[in-house]
């Protein structure tokens, strides 16, 4: 058991105005969990092996919490204040099962693999939000309350089973193919529901607003081939996979169902140029799909938290990423001297954003969006020089990096853009004798900037980390 006090600080940042808020939470978190696993290996024969692992966990957990909360305008006169009590018992249950075969055919490089695996889980929740909330008008005089006592219950069922069949064949010393098959079948049910008491005080009566039973079923279809070319100094690889996915969303409390379908690609690349054993280049890129989540979709308002209120949005649609990457590394043994330099580049299309709806009362409504027209991006860059001092028997490194990433979320309808970047230095010392002690300290500076498209505060600002630790090595 976990018993413990949270406090948070926030500010937030409206078109023409600001709300200033603070909470206090205390809670008592209990969990209980119970796992085994198993991993059973046969060499079936002598090119083919097979290895099955599995594992089961029971986890039971307990959370109670209550938390003090207020707002303020900008001008700082109450807004609203809130006294919410929240409590939930969660039992759940983990099974997963995976098998891996592996043949090694008679031509030198030629092979084939399949992968399977089955992933189970249940989640039952269940447990009580009880929340008296105080509005304020422009004076800070009371205006209205809310009351809010529900008893509410979340059941949650998936699963996932994946497979992946790869098959390799070598063209020549120098080319090669590896082609791949997935099939992969995802299905989540979630079913929450929030009840009102009664007259007689019993919690029977079903909150629509705040309930929904909602099935995300996917199914997908890899196929890919990644083409390998290895000659002296040079490794180049390259090639996609493209999957079919569909989606089929039922909402069993309107009988309605969805059913969309998409073709996401995911296309690699890279080059690797050694110059010698201890020097060497290398560019990378990658694409990647990043599917919503259930929570993301599923069309239902979640009030655990009345003043911070969370709305499914059932047309969400998977985003794409872009990876661009760079390193460089040098390393000479006598002197102990190394030079790393690496940077990379990033980013997203169709790329899924908040988008924040906040009321003349404070309370603030979020939901998920893509956003066709932005782009999303972050960049980060990295360059260290380590030397040995052989008068002190001493190792020295500077290292230096740098980064930024500009993000987008709508607010009450407008958009904000966020542009942030950091900057940091550093110097480590590092002194070992072998079998006796070891000593590493290091510090580095840095300064953050950050900037929004809606007005806000300056949160530019200079910042340290040090660290440091001494080993002894007993006889």
């Amino acid at each position: 058991g976990v018993t413990g006090t949270k406090n948070t600080r926030t500010q937030n940042t409206l078109p023409g105005n600001v709300i200033n808020s603070s909470s206090d939470q205390e809670f008592d978190n209990y969990a209980f969990r119970q796992k085994i696993d198993g991993v059973y290996e046969i060499k079936l024969d002598t090119t083919s092996s097979l290895k099955v692992s599995v594992e089961g966990t029971l986890k039971h957990n307990e959370t109670q919490s209550n938390y003090q909360a207020r707002s303020e305008r900008g001008n700082g006169v109450l807004l609203n204040t809130s006294d919410r009590d929240l409590n939930n018992d969660i039992d759940e249950t983990i099974f997963k099962a995976t098998a891996f075969w592996n043949k090694r055919m008679k031509k030198k490089g030629r092979s084939i693999s399949l992968n399977i695996s089955e992933a189970i889980n249940r989640s039952d929740a269940k447990g009580f939000l009880r929340s008296d909330n105080n509005f304020f008008d422009s004076e800070g005089l009371p205006d209205s309350t809310s009351l809010i006592d529900q008893y509410k219950l979340s059941k949650t069922r998936s699963s996932v089973f994946s497979s992946n069949l790869t098959y390799s064949e070598p063209f020549s010393p120098y080319f090669s193919v590896i082609m791949n098959y997935g099939l992969g079948i995802n299905r989540t049910d979630q079913d929450r529901r929030s009840y009102n008491p009664t007259a007689t005080g019993a919690y029977t009566q079903l909150d629509t607003l705040y309930s929904n039973n909602y099935q995300f079923n996917q199914l997908s279809n890899q196929l890919g081939a990644i083409f390998n070319y290895k000659n002296n100094k040079t490794i180049i690889n390259f090639g996609s996979k493209v999957t079919a996915v569909n989606f089929d969303q039922v909402d069993i409390f309107t009988s309605s169902a969805v059913k969309r379908d998409f073709i996401n690609i995911n296309p690699q690349a890279n080059y690797q140029y050694k110059f010698s054993q201890q020097k060497s280049m290398s560019l990378s890129y990658n694409g990647n799909t990043t599917q919503p989540r259930i929570d993301e979709i599923q069309p239902v308002t979640v009030n655990n938290d009345p003043f911070n209120v969370f709305v499914g949005n059932p047309e969400l649609k998977p985003s794409f990423s872009n990876r661009f990457g760079a390193t460089y590394n040098s390393y000479k043994v006598l002197s102990s001297r190394s030079i790393w330099i690496s940077g990379s580049y990033n980013f997203t299309v169709d790329p899924i954003v908040s988008n924040t709806t906040t009321d003349s009362l404070g309370r603030n409504s979020y939901e998920s969006i893509n956003l066709s027209d932005k782009k999303t991006s972050n960049f980060y860059g990295n360059a260290y020089y380590g030397k040995k001092i052989t008068a002190l028997e001493m190792n020295i490194g500077f290292q230096a990096s740098f980064s930024g990433n500009t993000y987008y979320n709508f607010v009450n309808e407008e958009l904000n853009k966020t542009k942030s970047y950091n900057v940091s230095g550093g110097i480590n010392l590092q002194k070992n004798k072998e079998k006796k002690y070891s000593i590493y300290v290091s510090r580095n500076p840095n300064y953050t900037s950050s900037n929004s498209s809606l007005p806000s505060p300056d949160n530019s600002g200079w910042g340290y980390t040090a660290y440091g630790t001494f080993n002894v090595f007993l006889p």
